[in-house]
């Protein structure tokens, strides 16, 4: 209906559009092509990628990087696209910029424990010190035994808390590789963690993390970084970062939730060659 008009008038305004551009990725596609066929200012994307971080750090600019690992509360579809989008918006800065997926592995049940202790992407895993590391810098990580502290998860504790865990394995183009885990608990009180950490292994093994703060409740303004994005593109006409990470998360959901629908088979992603550059200034809200 937003075209339908465009085309009438003759005119265009800028548009955004919230999360991931849709669940199908040919409509997403469609989207974003009419965008450039017709010459509007197009933004979309969650808020995660802009909110606040602990601490208030970016992956530095075109750095050379092996793996990265993100990990949020279980919630798909709806919750997958922030956690990826979030990663996406930290390892586009890597030195020759976005190049697109490869394939994409989902993975869940007996398949996602046997990763978690494989303890490597070699061995079909991911590499366990980002995923401890990434714990470590959780600001919401739980109890995880009685009578102990906050103590760093065994994976039998998240077995038993999480049981309906699973994760997105994803192949870049460039041999970049990415992991995004979710937990998904019995009940929400018991929840292993409540935001998202991430974490990045450089090509000379140093490990780069930081945590996508929301502050769900001292004050709940992890929208408002968004909103001044928002304000960006309505009074330039242009958005203030690549509208094609997002149609490139939206792929990257839709097949990782296709993966799952397909008992776990590794999908080729050849659609999903998307190759962009991102913005060398940092577009979070920084403290």
């Amino acid at each position: 209906k937003i075209v339908d008009v465009f085309r009438k008038t003759g005119q265009t305004a800028p548009v955004f559009n919230d999360k991931h551009l849709s669940w199908n990725w040919k409509w997403a596609r469609e989207m974003y092509d009419t965008s450039r066929k017709m010459d509007f200012g197009f933004m979309a994307g969650s808020s995660l990628p802009v909110a606040r971080r602990m601490p208030s750090v970016d992956l530095p600019w075109k750095s050379k990087i092996r793996e990265s690992l993100v990990m949020r509360p279980g919630w798909l579809d709806g919750g997958d696209i922030h956690t990826i989008e979030a990663l996406q918006a930290i390892i586009e800065r890597r030195n020759h910029g976005e190049t697109g997926i490869a394939w994409v592995e989902a993975l869940e049940g007996d398949r996602f424990w046997k990763a978690m202790e494989a303890g490597s992407w070699e061995k079909g895993g991911w590499d366990r010190q980002l995923m401890e590391t990434g714990f470590t810098r959780s600001n919401t990580i739980q109890v995880v035994r009685e009578n102990y502290g906050v103590v760093l998860p065994k994976i039998a504790d998240l077995k038993r808390m999480a049981p309906g865990s699973y994760a997105y394995r994803f192949q870049y183009r460039d041999g970049t590789r990415a992991t995004a885990l979710a937990f998904r608990e019995k009940e929400r009180q018991g929840r292993i963690l409540s935001d998202t950490p991430i974490t990045v292994r450089m090509k000379n093994d140093d490990i780069f993390s930081t945590l996508v703060y929301l502050p769900y409740y001292s004050m709940r303004n992890f929208f408002n970084p968004l909103v001044n994005h928002i304000e960006t593109l309505f009074r330039t006409g242009k958005s203030p970062y690549p509208v094609e990470r997002t149609l490139l998360t939206t792929g990257m959901t839709a097949a990782g939730v296709e993966s799952l629908f397909q008992k776990q088979k590794r999908l080729d992603t050849p659609h999903l060659g998307i190759k962009y550059k991102s913005t060398r200034k940092s577009t979070f809200w920084r403290t």
